[in-house]
């Protein structure tokens, strides 16, 4: 998927009983469900898409994929766990900085 494209996902189902004031809107805790679903929905989505377009900066071809981690990434909504895609260095690109 490109940052263009657009995808829906069904981030919550919610089922209310009778209308009321009381109930109008989201609660608390149904409001912090939706945007912490919503948050590692876009994460996964947003790693995912940066991991297929990994290219070298100097000569453009694809990196191959050496292996493969977990970060931590730290959100409003806690510490979330994020897929990490390690990469060979490209040729033309040298190990150590001269100076």
């Amino acid at each position: 998927m490109t940052i263009d494209e657009a995808e829906t996902i069904e981030l919550i189902t919610m089922e209310r009983g009778e209308l009321r004031a009381g109930n109008l809107g989201f609660s608390l805790g149904e409001a912090k469900s939706l945007l912490a679903s919503e948050q590692r929905t876009l994460v996964d989505a947003q790693a995912a898409m940066h991991a297929q377009t990994r290219q070298c900066e100097m000569c453009g071809d694809a990196l191959r994929r050496k292996g493969c981690g977990t970060i931590i990434v730290r959100t409003l909504f806690g510490k979330m766990p994020v897929e990490s895609p390690r990469f060979y260095r490209c040729a033309w690109r040298p190990s150590k900085i001269a100076g």
